[in-house]
């Protein structure tokens, strides 16, 4: 049905890849992704500043985090499938949608989470450790 809507719609840059084994080179070539609002895919969209296209009909732990995002709007959603055409014709001839979305997920995003919270958790360590 994508390569239909795609065809039809004179879309020529959209790609159905289904899973690939390496997200980074199709990540940093993109200008969003539709997918779900799940832990590996919002961890991947937004550290490659990629807009997220996802329904809102999610299960719960996907649904908070579609709905952190979507009140930063740093993300863009859709509640039926027949509105993912409108959505996706509008994203791709409307770049000031994206780049509004991709300012925001500045917001949002954490480039030193990692290390922060191993800082966190060195410091309550230190603190726990000497108190003894």
């Amino acid at each position: 049905r994508i390569e239909k809507f795609v065809t039809k719609n004179h879309l020529g840059k959209v790609m159905n890849l289904g899973f690939v084994d390496s997200v980074v080179p199709y990540m940093s070539a993109c200008d969003c992704m539709v997918g779900k609002c799940g832990a590996i895919n919002l961890t991947e969209s937004l550290n490659a500043w990629v807009p997220l296209i996802c329904r809102n009909k999610l299960a719960y732990q996907e649904l908070c985090n579609y709905e952190f995002l979507k009140d930063y709007d740093a993300i863009i959603g859709f509640r039926k499938f027949n509105e993912l055409p409108v959505i996706l014709t509008d994203v791709i001839k409307n770049k000031e949608r994206l780049n509004e979305v991709k300012k925001n997920i500045l917001k949002v995003r954490k480039l030193n989470a990692t290390n922060d919270l191993i800082d966190k958790i060195l410091t309550l360590k230190r603190r726990y450790t000497n108190d003894s």
